[in-house]
């Protein structure tokens, strides 16, 4: 109960916040998930908050939300995060948030 109080209290003080919805099914969209916090979190350290979760049941499912308002969807044609310009593109979306 204490991790739980102290991580709603943490989010409510970034004032941005990353939210990952990727497919349950296979190993990968784990590690994608896990390689974009890693890019996102180096990036903008102390900025802002980001969770993951494993939709179960679903495939092919990888959507990036800034604050509320998706910026990349797989279902959409965006694919993985996996190149430098969406890397960027991310990048991108949360700076115009912190603004």
């Amino acid at each position: 109960k204490g991790f739980c109080v102290w991580f709603e209290w943490y989010s409510a003080t970034m004032s941005v916040h990353v939210r990952v919805l990727y497919s349950g099914e296979g190993p990968e969209y784990a590690s994608q998930y896990h390689q974009l916090e890693r890019l996102l979190m180096s990036e903008f350290v102390g900025q802002i908050s980001m969770t993951g979760e494993a939709a179960p049941g679903t495939s092919g499912y990888f959507e990036v939300s800034v604050n509320n308002e998706v910026v990349h969807s797989k279902k959409s044609g965006d694919g993985y995060v996996d190149t430098d310009a969406k890397r960027i593109k991310m990048i991108g979306a949360i700076e115009k948030k912190l603004k």
